[in-house]
């Protein structure tokens, strides 16, 4: 589900918004990665590094429903220009 318009003055609040939870969702799965393998492995602070991939990965899936789908207004001004075209070309043959 979309909330708001892509551009809104909200857009970026949102895009802030999912790369925090990203973050923080990311964030522990790798402190339970910490907690599992880091003993084995004897290397911890694992929950950073997903932590960082969870504030990429929320940029990355926000931005790209706020901006990287055009909008109704967008698709028919898209679809206008082409009918113009088609017009200004004359009839096919």
């Amino acid at each position: 589900m979309k909330i708001g318009q892509a551009g809104d003055r909200l857009s970026l609040a949102r895009v802030f918004g999912v790369m925090f939870a990203g973050g923080i969702l990311l964030g522990l799965v790798g402190y339970l990665f910490d907690l599992i393998v880091g003993p084995a492995i004897s290397m911890s602070g694992w929950w950073t590094v997903f932590a960082s991939g969870g504030i990429i990965a929320g940029a990355m899936v926000q931005a790209a429903r706020e901006f990287a789908v055009p909008q109704p207004a967008e698709r028919r001004a898209i679809g206008a220009e082409l009918r113009a075209r088609e017009q200004a070309a004359g009839p096919a043959k």
